[in-house]
């Protein structure tokens, strides 16, 4: 077999693909190919931005001889595999095909081997689950094929058009977006919304989870919008049986007002990529501002990679027993308002940590050294969390104030949408709640520690969730 010719050039090196061979390029490559009747079939995987091509002559190997990719069943699942070693997930790629001429001019389906590829290619990426995103295939003349493995686009050259400059294509598809909400006037605005942005393409809009599973069983989504209020199904406990069964990203579309705002923070420790806020129908002025935001975390929530929950942790909401008369008054947390200490942990965390901090926070005891999270979260969400881990932690948890002292046995959590700082005064560490611009997990942890002093003791050690 003839090796792949690399033609170097001072910018991406260019590789001629001859029949019978493949190449998945880790780093910028272009392929070019020329096809009559073979089938070329092009996998990219947008996250890692690599991609693959093979070119193949007949549907299947006989059996004799050595397995080649000369022929579709064994040029396929071998393109696929070397994908998937170079680091691509297949839930992420994107297939596009080429060639399948009827070049020899036979009107046999036995002889129009052509047919036969193309047939094989479309029903072997199917039963590998991979999606087509587009495809030049049969007509009756070649074509050559251009492919960039980096940026996932490519161009055809027919051989009965002319010569001339040739057009560069995306292979990107659409994200495919599924929204769930009861109310129709949402529904509109959602798609409206989501419609308007070239990468976004809503499959379909059901009225609750009932409708929205009969849809996932026809056609997997890419992103899921979920409202949680909703008839016959409220919306986290479908979310719940989509991450316990086959993980979706889902961004929560929800009020933040009254029941709300606990149920969203449930959402993100159920496994929801994000949190945003109903579009408020009837403001033009308020939907062009959210139509970017809502728009940006959908594009941002196809790329997540949510993982299956084997068990989610439910809050056991039964009163308690009271007894005796002690009993109905509150139980407060042993004093420490008296005790500083020069010891105290910076905790950040980013979108989705929100059960990360729970677990690590139940598991402190009482005289804890003072913690100050910086938790990438909406605001007002912030002050429901906070409550919601005082009730169910050892130690204090609230959601932080101006000058609010750091003390043993107490989590101060920075309010949502704000900036913490955390100084020391003496032996006195405190915390300064100020506004900011918007910066990931990591730059609000090192924020946070970076206002101390330059003769701090080496007692504050950070950590990011």
């Amino acid at each position: 077999m003839k090796q792949a010719t690399q033609l170097m050039t001072d910018t991406v090196p260019k590789i001629f693909l001859y029949p019978g061979e493949l190449f998945v390029g880790e780093t910028p490559h272009l392929v070019t190919t020329v096809l009559g009747s073979c089938i070329a079939v092009c996998l990219w995987d947008p996250k890692l931005q690599i991609g693959g091509i093979n070119h193949y002559l007949l549907p299947l190997w006989n059996g004799e001889g050595l397995p080649s990719p000369r022929y579709g069943n064994i040029a396929i699942p071998k393109l696929i595999e070397k994908m998937l070693a170079a680091g691509a997930d297949r839930r992420r790629l994107q297939a596009k095909l080429f060639g399948g001429a009827a070049v020899v001019g036979s009107t046999s389906a036995k002889l129009n081997v052509g047919e036969r590829n193309i047939d094989f290619a479309k029903r072997n990426l199917e039963l590998e689950r991979i999606s087509i995103s587009g495809a030049s295939v049969g007509e009756n003349f070649s074509r050559k094929i251009l492919f960039d493995t980096q940026t996932g686009k490519y161009c055809s050259k027919s051989g009965n058009k002319s010569t001339s400059a040739i057009r560069m294509y995306s292979m990107q598809r659409k994200i495919k977006t599924l929204i769930v909400d009861d109310s129709a006037l949402v529904r509109q605005t959602l798609r409206e919304i989501l419609s308007s942005d070239p990468e976004i393409e809503v499959m379909d809009a059901a009225g609750d989870p009932f409708f929205a599973a009969k849809i996932i069983k026809n056609e997997v989504p890419d992103v899921i919008t979920l409202d949680i209020e909703m008839p016959r199904m409220d919306g986290l406990t479908f979310l719940g049986k989509i991450m316990t069964q086959h993980p979706i990203p889902v961004v929560i579309c929800s009020s933040l007002a009254g029941k709300g705002t606990e149920a969203a923070i449930r959402a993100l420790e159920y496994g929801a990529v994000e949190v945003i806020q109903k579009p408020r129908v009837g403001t033009k002025e308020f939907l062009e501002e959210s139509r970017i935001q809502i728009c940006d975390i959908v594009k941002a929530a196809a790329n997540a990679e949510p993982k299956r929950v084997s068990k989610l942790h439910v809050r056991d909401n039964k009163p308690k027993a009271k007894l005796t008369a002690d009993a109905v008054i509150a139980e407060s947390k042993p004093a420490t308002t008296l005790k500083t200490t020069e010891k105290v942990l910076v905790v950040g965390a980013s979108t989705g940590g929100t059960e990360a901090l729970r677990v690590f926070l139940e598991a402190l005891p009482m005289d804890a050294p003072g913690i100050v999270i910086v938790q990438h979260m909406p605001e007002k969400f912030t002050a429901s969390f906070a409550q919601r881990m005082d009730d169910l932690c050892n130690i204090s948890v609230k959601e932080a104030e101006n000058n609010d002292t750091v003390i043993r046995g107490r989590a101060l959590i920075a309010p949502g949408g704000k900036h913490m700082l955390l100084k020391r005064s003496g032996a006195r560490y405190y915390v300064e709640v100020k506004d900011g611009p918007l910066v990931s997990a990591t730059v609000r942890l090192s924020m946070c520690c970076s206002a101390l002093p330059p003769d701090t003791p080496g007692k504050t050690p950070s950590a990011l969730l």
